[in-house]
């Protein structure tokens, strides 16, 4: 899901480079319209798909946590030995019951078969629920984000060598902006809204249109993020210390968008079935 990410990068350095070829600004904006065209449609068909995996992920975890709360040894399993009548089948001798041998294991290891049954309902279904809370953890996301750093490396070190070294001290604020405050939050602000919207719709137009919605929320916000960036670097420029105050406060407010965003789409107890 950082592809959009990516590719909005490639296309900002791509765009940057035209600057070089004389008539910068037309051939900027032509490379900027063709793969656009070529773009938008790709990312909206992608982010669609990965909506629809996402959203079917959480209302499947929805129906794990509701098996879970109601489970019962006596009525939730079903053993093999059982559905034969206790009896091999090629020579006809009876053969133990596997019911009664692990009722026999949870005696021992939880005092009562009553007892796991209440463990799994209490315990191990509160597990499940934090799959229904919560985003992709940060940490997941800034590792898998680390390609970023290799796609800048080369023209950071192009910089090094050319002893420019006020770009190079650019690119030091520049690329953990995104690396750790707006890829972060862009990816989880994706997943939260996922998981509101996951409840399955009546008819497959409903459901297109949902992951479509879903699709262009991800847009948004990419463009929400680049436009201020554009902003902040019209108004204040692109040295150095404006860079690093850009990065600064890229990452408080990204920070404080997690908080207030993600943080409330943790269902109340008893409503993770069905979503919104």
């Amino acid at each position: 899901m950082l592809g959009a990410s990516v590719v909005g990068a490639i296309l900002r350095q791509s765009a940057g480079v035209t600057t070089i070829l004389g008539d910068g600004q037309r051939l900027g904006f032509l490379l900027w319209a063709v793969l656009g065209s070529i773009a938008l449609p790709g990312s909206l068909i992608t982010f669609s798909l990965v909506s629809r995996s996402l959203r079917a992920h959480f209302r499947a975890v929805d129906r794990i946590v509701k098996q879970l709360e109601t489970f019962s040894v006596k009525d939730d399993t079903v053993s093999h030995c059982c559905t034969v009548n206790h009896l091999d089948r090629q020579t006809g001798k009876k053969i133990p019951c596997d019911r009664v041998i692990l009722e026999k294991c949870l005696v021992l290891w939880f005092g009562s078969v009553q007892a796991f049954n209440e463990f799994i309902q209490n315990e191990l279904s509160e597990v499940f629920k934090k799959l229904t809370t919560s985003t992709v953890p940060y940490t997941w996301i800034v590792a898998a984000g680390s390609p970023l750093l290799w796609f800048y490396a080369g023209t950071a070190t192009y910089h090094l060598r050319t002893e420019n070294y006020t770009a190079a001290a650019r690119m030091v604020f520049y690329i953990p902006s995104w690396w750790l405050a707006i890829g972060p939050t862009y990816l989880q602000l994706f997943v939260c809204l996922a998981r509101r919207v996951r409840r399955q719709r009546q008819s497959a137009c409903q459901e297109v249109l949902v992951n479509l919605g879903c699709s262009m929320y991800g847009g948004f916000i990419y463009f929400a993020f680049a436009f201020f960036e554009g902003f902040w670097y019209a108004t204040f420029g692109t040295d150095v210390p404006s860079m690093a105050a850009f990065s600064m406060v890229v990452m408080t407010i990204c920070a404080l968008i997690r908080c207030a965003c993600c943080m409330p789409c943790r269902p109340q107890h008893g409503a993770t079935e069905h979503g919104r």
